[in-house]
């Protein structure tokens, strides 16, 4: 039995450390980020048994444990309560992520005379409140819902009126634009797109704020969704329609995962040429066990991991929702003071997260 607990272990351990594996079409190994946090848990139980049964198997089960430790952080906000040195700032501004899922519009409402003023109970009428009495320093929103031709849906009019600059792109040969916004009232000294996805919303953006004496950039950013909803596997009777449904649903995480991963090293690159502190925040579609997501924490802080608290749960979904998948990064010369996932806000199928930062001084200057 000792011998087989090694085994196990030892393959938990694999399993562990799958994550530095780039995702390979050969080996599948991308099946593997979904089965992390179950490993865990087992993990966990088998490594209490036998301390409880005072067996030496149980350091077996330790030493993957302590391999995984970086997951305990990036699973349960822990940090905050431990205290942390913070560097000096000459002032903090505050930034929402947050994606909008559309503005939930209804398909059925004419989007050039739809006006929720009458119907207070409606969630497009609460979202748009939200966004429009959020009071953060800046503001970025995936799946952002514009129409300039409808006065009621024009919320970029009314930002930019409240004295907010913004970035928005999207697909502008479609009717109704969909794509991520970045509204700042810092000034934007440059902007730029990242990538931007075939459907048209998927995409990250960069915008270079002046703050003071300081610049930084702010990345935006929303990955390649897994689009079940819009690639909604047909019904089918019997072992071959359950079968099929399966290869659809394996078919669309595998294509997401690859998809990713080619769009994070444009990210990536982006942040890399940056000579100016970055803070990247958005919609990843990645939970905290992914290549993923261990190559933007390779590279940046997560600044739920630093200042955040409990599991953080982003996704608000009719599926599965005990996931994080909505993020907000940070590089050198920038200082996390405080973070926040509102899961009272249930306007979209996200939550949005609200951080305060500063940029230490001298890091950010021109």
């Amino acid at each position: 039995m000792k011998y087989i607990n090694l085994v196990v272990a030892a393959i938990f351990t694999l399993i562990y450390l799958s994550i530095h594996i780039p995702p390979t079409a050969k080996f599948h190994l991308w099946l593997i980020t979904f089965a992390i946090p179950v490993v865990i848990v087992i993990n966990h139980i088998l490594l209490i048994v036998y301390i409880v049964l005072r067996r030496i198997s149980a350091v077996f089960y330790l030493i993957p444990l302590l391999v995984s430790i970086n997951f305990l952080f990036s699973t349960y906000g822990v940090k905050s309560f431990l205290g942390r040195d913070h560097c000096a700032t000459d002032s903090t501004f505050t930034l929402t992520s947050y994606n909008v899922s559309g503005m939930r519009v209804p398909k059925w409402a004419n989007s050039f005379e739809y006006n929720a003023t009458d119907d207070k109970d409606s969630v497009t009428y609460k979202l748009r409140q939200w966004i429009l009495q959020d009071t953060s320093d800046i503001k970025c929103y995936q799946e952002y819902f514009d129409n300039q031709r409808n006065a009621y849906l024009a919320i970029m009019t009314q930002l930019k009126a409240d004295g907010y600059n913004c970035f928005f792109s999207a697909d502008m040969n479609r009717h109704h634009r969909v794509g991520v916004l970045i509204a700042s009232k810092f000034p934007i000294v440059r902007q730029g797109e990242i990538l931007a996805s075939d459907n048209g919303y998927n995409r990250t953006v960069y915008a270079d704020l002046k703050i003071g004496r300081d610049t930084i950039r702010i990345v935006n950013m929303h990955l390649q969704s897994m689009e079940m909803k819009r690639h909604k596997p047909a019904d089918g009777d019997g072992l071959g329609g359950k079968a099929k449904k399966i290869q659809t649903v394996l078919q669309k995480l595998r294509e997401g995962v690859f998809e990713r991963n080619r769009q994070l090293k444009q990210v990536l690159a982006a942040i890399d040429t940056s000579s100016y502190p970055v803070i990247c925040a958005g919609d990843i579609n990645e939970m905290p066990y992914s290549h993923v997501y261990h190559l933007l924490r390779k590279k940046m802080k997560s600044s739920f991991e630093e200042r955040g608290s409990g599991f953080g749960f982003t996704y608000n979904g009719n599926t599965i929702q005990f996931l994080r998948i909505d993020n907000q990064f940070y590089t050198e010369g920038i200082d996390v003071q405080d973070f926040h996932t509102l899961q009272d806000v249930g306007y979209s199928d996200h939550f949005p997260l609200i951080g305060t930062y500063g940029v230490c001084n001298g890091t950010g200057s021109d």
